[in-house]
């Protein structure tokens, strides 16, 4: 595995180098679980290549993807898809295959050939989408790839195949809409490397995961405003459009200052370009793209930096990126160190759990401002946001974990947080879900039903 030998440490309010090992995005999938007695293992995605057909006049969907992976341990191997499975082959020849629940809303795909480790392989799976995921309406087509991160949310194994979070891979997506003569636009965070006007084909770095991939395909007319944010390294474009005209143009007065805000207190912004969907309800984030509400942009613009710039390894760690956008929602409050509150639990957790639990807008923001009382008395230049910004530095386009996270942490401060990410990280577990969606704190909006994925896309 692929390091990189890097640190700080805030000493009397000034930063100097000390050892820090950060690892690689570069993660070998190790998820192992026995199903029918026999050894299950999770693979490692390489490169897929996916093509999606809308058949406009049958109203059916139908997606081909080949899969590059590496099995890195002995056993079957499982992926991570919810869309209806018409065939699969692996190496070229048709293998069963089953879904099993592991978790809570997480079922993987085994795919019933036992498999030597540390060996390559190619899958080919045939699959078709229902109307929950494509709309076919006035002789077009509506797909939008909308997810969710909170429990019972959905990354992207609703729309195909892919992983877990912690697992990158690069995707070329083809995008074909037959039988139609309606003008279809592609809003994506992709790089659009070809387009005839009913064929499309995207391309997504390989460090990409299960979170990254914005794609929204309408052919409903969207009112589109395009910029450019003089950023501090380079020129980023952006794009917010919505089928209202007044969001459109409230979000593109506002999303300039908003990345301003967040280069000055994180660093330069890391994707290509930054594009949202205004659904006026609802919210979710992705590497440079956002379907949020206005009141809602700036929180999802950060995640950006943290969340889909320096990513989640899983559920147990999803925590971290809501609680800083919800400290920074609240107007980044220095709270008192040590901490002197209940039990809270915002990581203890089955490794099969993917996403956030709710209570990290409250429980997880306390935290962040607790560490900034700590850091801040460190001097008035000091505090939480500079030891984040390193962080970012050090983690961007990787995926982290709570426990990297708090030994980061230990080495900046050169003070031991077990006892403190015991009981206010790894607390009380029956504390988990306890705030519900409509308790939650400004910031991410619920999840949006499919009513009103059906009414955006």
């Amino acid at each position: 595995m692929k390091t990189i030998l890097m640190t700080f440490a805030v000493v009397l309010g000034s930063v100097c180098l000390v050892s820090f090992r950060a690892a690689s995005a570069e993660i070998e999938p190790t998820r192992l679980f026995v199903q029918n007695n026999r050894p299950v293992a999770q693979m490692a995605f390489n490169q897929v290549d996916l093509s999606l057909t809308f058949d406009v006049q049958k109203q059916q969907t139908h997606g081909y993807a080949w899969i590059d992976f590496t099995a890195h341990a002995a056993g079957n191997p499982f992926l991570l898809m919810k869309a209806p499975v018409d065939s699969i082959k692996l190496d070229g020849e048709s293998v069963s295959f089953e879904s099993v629940t592991v978790a809570k809303d997480t079922a993987p795909l085994i795919i019933w050939r036992e498999l030597e480790p540390e060996t390559r392989h190619t899958l080919v799976i045939e699959y078709h989408l229902d109307s929950d995921t494509v709309g076919y309406s006035g002789g077009g087509v509506q797909f939008l790839t909308a997810m969710g991160d909170l429990q019972w949310g959905n990354f992207f194994e609703d729309f195909g195949p892919t992983s877990y979070e912690d697992d990158h891979y690069g995707m070329t997506l083809e995008l074909v809409v037959e039988g139609s003569t309606k003008t279809h636009r592609l809003f994506t965070n992709g790089t659009e490397t070809s387009n005839c006007g009913s064929r499309w084909t995207v391309n997504f770095s390989d460090r990409s995961n299960s979170s990254t991939f914005f794609v929204h395909l309408t052919s409903k007319t969207m009112r589109v405003r395009r910029g450019t944010y003089h950023g501090l390294d380079r020129d980023i474009p952006w794009v917010i459009y919505s089928t209202s005209r007044l969001m459109t143009w409230m979000g593109a007065r506002r999303i300039e200052k908003h990345l301003s805000e967040l280069e000055r207190d994180y660093g330069p912004y890391f994707h290509p370009a930054f594009v949202a969907l205004i659904s006026g309800q609802g919210g979710m984030e992705y590497p440079g793209a956002a379907i949020t509400s206005i009141g809602a942009l700036d929180h999802e613009a950060l995640h950006s930096w943290f969340g889909r710039g320096v990513m989640p390894s899983d559920g147990r760690s999803g925590w971290l990126d809501e609680a800083v956008a919800a400290w920074r929602d609240n107007g980044y409050p220095r709270g008192t160190w040590p901490p002197n509150r209940a039990a809270t639990n915002l990581a203890t957790f089955s490794e099969f759990e993917r996403f956030t639990p709710r209570n990290c807008y409250s429980d997880g923001s306390k935290l962040m401002s607790e560490l900034d009382g700590y850091f801040g008395s460190h001097g008035e230049a000091t505090g939480m946001k500079p030891v984040l910004a390193k962080w970012f530095s050090l983690k961007k386009g990787q995926s982290v974990t709570t426990e990297e996270f708090r030994d980061y942490l230990e080495l900046v401060s050169g003070e031991n947080l077990h006892s403190v990410f015991s009981r206010y990280v790894y607390g009380n577990s029956s504390l988990r879900d306890s705030v519900v969606v409509g308790q939650l704190e400004r910031g991410h909006p619920p999840k949006l039903t499919k009513a009103e994925v059906r009414e955006l896309r």
